[in-house]
């Protein structure tokens, strides 16, 4: 067979394209090209964990090679861990060469348990999780989405949050959105991020700031714990407008800055941002992404972004002539520009045409709407 022909390194480069790429995980997110929820996908994708594992079946020779090659087993993907990842964490733990490993954890589209079948799922995914957390130094990346039918998250989080201070010293990257929890203190969440704070590596954070099950807000529990000074990229769902400002204040470092802003009431008519007397600097700030308010022009009033070349709106008004003095004023250049509108607003067409045609778009290179 021709393919047993090719050098083991061009095998090894064939195996790590294997896999699907679950966009949940981009950052930053371009929530308009994700998945809902609600849209469940017609088959399971093909996991990069599983691929790996199932490699090593072919022959004697693709598991030698799998075997060798580190960068493979450096990522685990899985909706709720079933016995099969558990097998896959092993092997990611023992062929990994020590290399920086990502688990990834999208439990969005599961369906509804029986009781027995819960019994079942957590059983495992506490076996999956004591494992990573006997791992902890060694976590790079540790991405978590449990929705809806996830059971008990406070207990199946609990290995990892039960680590001495300081064990996911390693961490760079974290996400936590968890849909499925309903305790009224959101525990799992904010021992997670009482868990995570401990890594002085930490640069990435997505979260979800509001739980909906309980109607509360856990920014301050959460975020307010977080050495926000050395963040470089921030996503935060469901972000109070009050908050805005100030958490923008604390990460002084970021580049990249995705919210969904809103308020306890849901009005999103009005500029609810408070104004500043001072623009804040964010120098390295490049990508800004905005979503939840019709209007956001106190935030350009109130931030200067030199470095600024990508704009995203999301059912929000335009503001050209705010946008521009923000743009002037911090000396910027858009590259790219993304404005989505799902219901048509008078004068929306003309407030684009407007910001298009100013000084600081001269050097854009995409646009979208």
């Amino acid at each position: 067979c021709p393919i047993h022909k090719l050098p083991t390194e061009l095998l090894c480069t064939i195996f790590l394209m294997c896999g699907e790429t679950n966009r949940i995980f981009d950052y930053p997110q371009d929530e308009r090209v994700i998945a809902r929820p609600t849209e469940r996908p017609r088959r399971q994708p093909s996991r990069y964990s599983r691929s790996s594992v199932l490699f090593g079946y072919v022959c004697s020779r693709w598991l030698t090679i799998t075997r060798g090659c580190p960068q493979l087993w450096t990522l685990i993907d899985i909706a709720m861990p079933e016995a099969c990842d558990i097998v896959a964490l092993k092997l990611c733990l023992d062929n990994s060469a020590k290399l920086p490993l990502s688990l990834r954890m999208d439990d969005r589209f599961s369906s509804p348990r029986s009781e027995e079948k819960s019994a079942i799922c957590s059983a495992t995914c506490l076996r999956f999780m004591n494992l990573v957390a006997f791992a902890a130094h060694r976590w790079a990346e540790i991405s978590i989405f449990w929705a809806e039918y996830t059971p008990r998250p406070i207990i199946l989080a609990a290995p990892l949050f039960s680590v001495p201070a300081g064990s996911f010293r390693s961490l760079v990257r974290a996400t936590v959105d968890l849909s499925a929890e309903r305790d009224s203190n959101s525990s799992a969440s904010k021992g997670l991020w009482r868990t995570f704070n401990g890594s002085t590596a930490l640069r990435t954070v997505r979260l979800q700031s509001y739980d909906q099950w309980q109607g509360v807000y856990i920014y301050v529990a959460v975020l307010g714990s977080l050495r926000l000074q050395s963040l470089t990229s921030l996503g935060v769902k469901d972000v109070l407008p009050e908050h805005v400002m100030d958490l923008l204040k604390r990460c002084p470092a970021l580049e990249s800055f995705q919210a969904v802003v809103s308020t306890a009431l849901g009005s999103n008519k009005g500029d609810l941002i408070p104004i500043v007397k001072k623009p804040i600097s964010l120098s390295q700030l490049k990508v800004l992404i905005l979503s939840g308010q019709r209007s956001f022009g106190n935030l350009f009033k109130g931030i200067k972004v030199p470095l600024l070349n990508r704009l995203d709106l999301s059912n929000a008004g335009v503001q050209a002539d705010l946008i521009e003095d923000m743009l002037t004023r911090s000396n910027a250049q858009l590259r790219m520009l993304s404005i989505w509108q799902g219901v048509k607003h008078d004068g929306v067409p003309k407030e684009i045409m407007a910001l298009l045609r100013c000084a600081a778009l001269r050097q854009l290179k995409i646009f979208r709407y």
